[in-house]
């Protein structure tokens, strides 16, 4: 299991809005931020946040942070019902999928855990910069 994890939606450390207050200060006081960095990928507006899909190949890349985490077991088993993955679902019936993937961060490459879509909805747009910013709520 990677203690890093790469957060580019609701979840960045820098955001203040209302929406994610909470997990994002539980986050900040299970890690460490290590800094900016990025992912190969495609990244969608979902409305209140964002989904990724990772590709190697794509001409694109997705930007947030790069955390490496205290205790990562217990870390994960939160996040990954605030991500709303669900022990004894069907793997297709959840929204993410929690995936290893290679990040870039300061020049360094590092296997993080990264929420990624599984697919992609319908009428949904492309962030084609790559960036979040989280709507006015």
């Amino acid at each position: 299991m990677t203690h890093h994890l790469f957060v580019y939606g609701s979840l960045m450390p820098a955001l203040t809005s209302a929406f994610g207050r909470a997990e994002r200060t539980r986050l900040a006081n299970e890690s460490t931020v290590i800094g900016p960095a990025h992912v190969a990928g495609r990244l969608y507006d979902l409305g209140d946040y964002p989904g990724l899909v990772c590709d190697e190949h794509a001409p694109t890349q997705v930007h947030g942070e790069l955390l490496r985490l205290v205790s990562a077991k217990q870390t994960f088993a939160w996040l990954d019902a605030f991500e709303d993955i669900v022990p004894g679902r069907a793997p297709t019936e959840n929204i993410y999928v929690r995936a290893l993937r290679l990040v870039t961060s300061g020049g360094q490459y590092f296997d993080a855990g990264v929420y990624e879509l599984q697919r992609v909805p319908v009428l949904v747009s492309e962030i084609r910069s790559g960036r979040w910013h989280m709507p006015s709520l």
